[in-house]
């Protein structure tokens, strides 16, 4: 599948798998109706957190681990609760009037798209959840810089 062909170019790339491995599923996905990513999911020679991780490499971010991050009580109530649960974000960090989100995947543009007006709209330290959010990513995904 042509569509997932920049994921596997990343994964071999970071050394997650091989050429090899790839040509070996191929055949396999292609008789199956599944994409060779979802096969490698499905038989957990890679990870979800190595998938977001290739797709994080595409997009020029940064793949960052929530569980290794201490957020701020302000940061994380400067998105609202329902806006965060809603789509799957966090706050990251917060300079002046910047605010940084994690999302699990940089390539859902519709939220990217879609986040935009309800967390500038919802941008004046209301609503969050004091730090106990858990219904977001695991992982966060940052710009490099």
């Amino acid at each position: 599948m042509a569509k997932e062909d920049y994921l596997l170019e990343n994964l071999i790339d970071l050394g997650y798998v091989t050429t090899q491995q790839v040509d070996e599923l191929r055949p396999e996905a292609d008789s199956s109706g599944l994409g060779v990513v979802d096969l490698m999911l499905e038989r957990k020679i890679i990870t979800a957190a190595i998938l977001t991780q290739a797709k994080a490499a595409h997009f020029g971010l940064e793949f960052l681990s929530l569980g290794e991050m201490r957020l701020e009580d302000e940061v994380i109530s400067s998105v609202p609760r329902h806006i965060a649960k809603k789509y799957r974000v966090v706050p990251i960090y917060k300079h002046g009037n910047h605010l940084a989100i994690a999302l699990s995947d940089p390539s859902d543009l519709g939220t990217i798209d879609s986040l935009h007006q309800p967390v500038a709209r919802g941008h004046r330290g209301q609503g969050g959840d004091g730090g106990r959010h858990r219904g977001g990513p695991e992982q966060v995904l940052r710009r490099r810089g």
